[in-house]
């Protein structure tokens, strides 16, 4: 388990060694890129909703934007619902 806690090159070096055909196809992804597609038979992708809503000053008052723009409210909502969706997706080899 210490090995897990090296260096990156250490641990796919580690990886490479163990002749794994599963995992040096994954490696192998990683290093010569990789489409991704939605597909029921994929692992499930959770995405972590990340936004700005900046205060700004209104009158000496601090706001937050989407209090007072309707429009970048419900573009934040919008996006929000989007988010929570799970899905599921594979990584496929690109084709060269």
């Amino acid at each position: 388990m210490d090995d897990l806690k090296q260096e990156d090159n250490f641990v796919i070096n580690k990886l490479i060694e163990h002749e794994d055909k599963y995992c040096l196809d994954k490696l192998n992804l990683l290093k010569n890129g990789f489409n991704v597609r939605e597909s029921e038979n994929g692992i499930v992708l959770l995405k972590k909703f990340r936004y700005v809503d900046p205060e700004i000053s209104v009158n000496g008052n601090m706001r937050r934007l989407s209090e007072i723009d309707d429009d970048y409210r419900v573009f934040l909502e919008d996006e929000r619902k989007n988010y929570s969706c799970q899905r599921k997706i594979v990584m496929e080899r690109i084709l060269k």
